[in-house]
């Protein structure tokens, strides 16, 4: 019989899989999934063959041990700018002549740290009362000029220069050593 003129042919198309076949395959896929990574081994049974036991994930070297004075040492400065991901590169020893102790210089890209580690706060604070702290320099001085913005930082025994123009690098670097000082270590138990 002819389809007539209101029906028009519609052409074969042979479907690949049957909406039902298709469920079974995506039920299929789900239960190999789960089958694959399972629940956790339970204590006591071996590992199921082809899993692999946990293993350490390599990281970053540990940093150097400092000393837990409670104080600053070299180490402690270092630790704090890199564990701010400041990268410091340690430079030489710097003496200024309005400041009692020689420091040590970091650089931190465009950045300069001068830092003065004293042997305790009080040192520290003898030479920061004399200082014009917005200019980095002794009062009444006109003639210290620096490289870049002196912004001072003080912590327990360090006083620090920082010198930068960069306001986002200023602020990294006056949250990692003005955070408070270095922690003390635990005293050992008396035996």
């Amino acid at each position: 019989m002819d389809a007539g003129p209101h029906r028009a042919a519609r052409p074969h198309v042979p479907r690949l899989l049957s909406r039902s076949a298709l469920r079974y395959a995506w039920l299929a896929l789900g239960t190999a999934a789960f089958v694959a990574c399972g629940p956790a081994e339970k204590k006591g049974q071996p590992p199921r063959v082809g899993s692999a036991a946990p293993s350490a994930v390599p990281g970053p070297a540990p940093l150097p041990t400092c000393p837990g004075t409670g104080h600053w040492e070299a180490c402690t400065v270092f630790d704090r700018l890199e564990r701010a991901g400041l990268a410091p590169q340690r430079g030489d020893t710097v003496r200024f002549a309005f400041l009692k102790i020689a420091g040590q210089t970091w650089r931190i890209g465009t950045a300069t740290i001068h830092a003065f580690r004293y042997r305790d706060s009080l040192a520290r604070h003898a030479d920061f009362v004399a200082l014009d702290s917005l200019h980095a320099r002794p009062r009444g001085d006109t003639l210290t000029m620096w490289p870049g913005t002196p912004t001072v930082l003080v912590n327990d025994n360090l006083l620090a220069i920082l010198l930068s123009d960069n306001a986002h690098q200023v602020e990294r670097v006056s949250l990692a050593l003005t955070a408070g000082p270095p922690p003390k270590a635990p005293s050992a138990a008396p035996k």
